[in-house]
């Protein structure tokens, strides 16, 4: 539930979740840690066009 409740907050939508379900698999975690890790190191550096378009449709 915590996952829906960072949702909610992040997008500002609301979800029923009488009638919600979600289903997690269990590399879902060691994706976001990749993720960040990927971020952190892409941080300092100014990105060209090509490499925004890259970390866009990689996250």
């Amino acid at each position: 539930m915590l996952v829906l409740k960072k949702y909610e907050a992040q997008s500002g939508q609301m979800i029923n979740k009488e009638n919600s379900a979600y289903y997690m698999h269990q590399n879902a975690a060691a994706v976001d840690i990749l993720t960040k890790s990927i971020l952190q190191a892409w941080k300092g550096n100014m990105l060209s066009y090509g490499g925004k378009e890259v970390l866009i449709t990689s996250v």
